[in-house]
């Protein structure tokens, strides 16, 4: 049975994304690991307050309520305690269960400068070996992938591993894909070739279509384009070149990551 690798804080945001997570496992017939990672003694966020203080017996029982609330749901749900970074423990576990896929909530961040929040999610994004879902805390519907926004540079692209999984959910739910170009000037023969890089994750899908969305910001121009198609996720594509920009929130995936009022699926290069 696949696995979904949930990661929670017992945040607000942390538990909307269990709940979508839920949705999510019961139509794929998946089980969730909900995975808690306290930050280790050398880690940066060790000793400034970041996280409560609580015994383990306490993460326990948090851990046991919200597996008990998934179940309910007629999901089955295991949990895990770790401790260490959060990027690299999460990937060692998607690793040790071959996670089909990683999920974790935003906290609401609207009103902060993007350099300085400190999310998570952007960790996840860079060092987890399969792909990554990020649910935005105000985002509340229960709605499965039916519509998405593909984006694309028109760039060759080196996928890894993930992207055979991303294939797997992609061809599982089958939704209508309209795969984005944003730019100021109209290319329509490059974007014919870019498309094509995209082959290994859209193999099999049956809905796909290419269309040009004419802005002078990538950022701003994805974003509009996915509620101009009324996309429920936009997939992104994390460039090798672009895993530092993620550490300072200046690359168009993690300010997408900030500002996307819908889930994001995140799948990296190789």
């Amino acid at each position: 049975m696949n696995t979904l690798l949930v990661l929670t804080d017992f945040t607000p945001a942390a538990d909307n994304a269990l709940h979508y997570a839920t949705g999510l496992a019961a139509s794929l017939q998946a089980h969730l690991l909900l995975l808690h990672v306290q930050p280790g003694l050398l880690s940066p966020d060790a000793f400034t307050g970041k996280y409560p203080s609580r015994s383990e017996s306490e993460l326990q029982a948090l851990l046991d309520e919200r597996c008990a609330r998934a179940e309910t749901s007629g999901v089955a749900c295991a949990s895990e305690l770790a401790s260490g970074s959060v990027g690299d423990t999460v990937a060692k576990a998607a690793r040790r269960h071959h996670a089909l896929l990683a999920i974790a909530g935003k906290p609401n961040t609207q009103e902060t400068q993007d350099e300085l929040v400190d999310s998570a999610s952007l960790d996840l994004v860079r060092d987890t070996p399969c792909p990554v879902l990020v649910v935005p805390e105000s985002y509340a519907s229960a709605q499965l992938p039916a519509r998405l926004l593909l984006a694309t540079d028109l760039s060759d692209i080196d996928f890894g591993n993930s992207v055979v999984n991303a294939n797997a959910l992609l061809r599982h739910w089958q939704p209508a894909v309209t795969v984005a170009y944003v730019a100021d000037a109209d290319n329509p023969n490059e974007l014919a070739v870019g498309a094509t890089h995209l082959a290994p994750l859209l193999r099999d899908v049956s809905q796909v279509q290419v269309q040009h969305f004419r802005h002078s910001d990538a950022e701003e121009g994805l974003l509009a384009a996915a509620q101009s198609v009324q996309a429920d996720w936009l997939l992104l594509v994390a460039r090798q070149r672009s895993r530092l920009s993620l550490m300072f929130n200046n690359s168009v995936t993690a300010k997408v990551l900030l500002h996307s009022p819908v889930p994001v699926l995140v799948v990296a290069e190789a």
